[in-house]
C-alpha cells in the first residue's frame, strides 16, 4: 500500500485539495457522482489517491468529448 493510499481527509479537507465546496462532495455522495469514500459510524474519509483517481477520470482534451 502507497503512502497516498493511507491518507486519509475529511470532507473539508477534500473539497479543499479538490478545489471544490463541501457541499458539492456531500451532493456527490448522495447522488453516486463524487469520488469514492470511507464510511465510517461517526465520520466520512476520502483518500488522496481516491481523489486523484476521481479526478483523472474527468480529463478532457476538448470540449466536445463525451464523459
Amino acid at each position: 500500500m502507497s503512502e497516498s493510499d493511507r491518507e486519509y481527509m475529511n470532507t473539508q479537507q477534500a473539497a479543499k485539495y479538490l478545489g471544490f465546496s463541501t457541499q458539492f462532495l456531500e451532493i456527490g455522495r448522495h447522488k453516486g457522482y463524487g469520488p469514492a469514500y470511507l464510511k465510517y459510524p461517526q465520520a466520512v474519509k476520502y483518500r488522496r489517491c481516491d481523489l486523484d483517481e476521481w479526478a483523472a477520470k474527468h480529463l478532457r482534451q476538448h470540449t466536445s468529448e463525451v464523459a
